[in-house]
């Protein structure tokens, strides 16, 4: 029996019972309005995340090491961590999908669309949360050192993060503070592993596959808006992003999904990108009107805002039927 499936097993009450939270979190969200139990789920998978990191925690590598070099031969030290420290990680992370999955499951984008952003990336920091307990775990120090170090370490990366997130264009201190990000996650998971014989390697490495993981991501972003259907969930998501790391060229097709399908948040942050990067919106004069009138008084507002200095003709008898269907 492998290390993994051991440990696995002593916790399999903690499975069965996160695995029947999840079905019943399915079943209200389907069915009902009510958040209870969504939150109910939220804090038991913080409470099963940290459980299971304690429980592989636990585990020595230095005595397992010899034993998986007899079993698999040079890759056993590769397989013992992947056994120890990446697939707990990896459950959480899926675990989280998972989660995240069914509380928007009522959501007409599902299941690209996340029920709450901010709920979303707080879940997401737990796996690395889970990376700094785990670390903190194996210091095996007193807990008056160990404590105040976890909950530091923690408060570090979450300000950190609301940095990242603070910032609304790309540019070199958004991209630096991303690869940070991606550095401090690759920098705790390799530590016990490196550590011991060449610190200066673990940085390296740490270094290295950040920056690639980084641009990988940007290569998926550009992929999803490339390969997507016009007007399609994915395409305004993944070219918002886009625009957010500093790429102008979705800039185009965003502006014909915003006439196509207007919505007024989706066009004040066409609004904002654009003002930042100084490119006009330059749109025509039936497509501002077609803005101008397409339902919503809020977006009548932002668009009657913006087109204050254009010289936009109107008709006087579509503004006061407009006027007089919106009071």
């Amino acid at each position: 029996m492998s290390l993994l499936s051991t440990r696995l097993r002593n916790i399999a009450v903690f499975i069965y019972v996160l695995l029947f939270l999840l079905a019943l979190n399915l079943y209200f969200n389907m069915n009902y309005s009510w958040e209870g139990i969504t939150l109910i789920v939220r804090i038991y998978i913080y409470i099963f995340s940290f459980y299971l990191v304690f429980t592989f925690s636990s585990i020595n590598i230095d005595l397992f090491e010899n034993m998986y070099r007899e079993r698999f031969g040079p890759p056993g030290e590769q397989i013992l961590f992947l056994e120890a420290r990446v697939v707990p990680l990896l459950i959480i992370y899926l675990v989280i999908i998972v989660f995240t999955l069914i509380a928007g499951v009522h959501r007409p984008e599902w299941p690209w669309a996340p029920r709450n952003r901010g709920a979303k990336r707080a879940l997401f920091n737990l796996v690395v949360y889970s990376l700094f307990l785990l670390f903190v775990l194996k210091l095996r120090r007193d807990p008056f050192v160990t404590i105040p170090l976890f909950l530091g370490m923690c408060v570090v990366y979450f300000y950190l993060d609301m940095a990242v997130d603070s910032l609304a264009m790309g540019g070199a201190i958004f991209h630096i503070l991303m690869i940070g990000k991606f550095i401090i996650f690759f920098f705790f998971l390799f530590v016990e592993f490196f550590a011991r014989r060449n610190p200066l390697k673990l940085l390296a490495t740490a270094v290295v596959i950040s920056v690639a993981a980084y641009l990988l991501s940007l290569a998926a972003y550009r992929i999803i808006f490339v390969t997507s259907q016009d007007l399609s969930y994915q395409k305004r998501e993944s070219g918002l992003q886009l625009l957010r790391l500093g790429f102008t060229s979705p800039l185009a097709d965003l502006k014909k999904q915003v006439v196509q399908n207007p919505d007024q948040e989706f066009f004040r942050t066409l609004l904002l990108f654009a003002r930042e990067y100084r490119v006009d919106m330059d749109f025509s004069e039936e497509e501002w009107e077609s803005l101008l009138f397409s339902g919503s008084a809020g977006m009548a507002d932002l668009i009657s805002e913006h087109v204050m200095n254009r010289n936009l003709q109107l008709s006087y008898e579509r503004l006061l039927a407009f006027a007089l269907e919106k009071s």
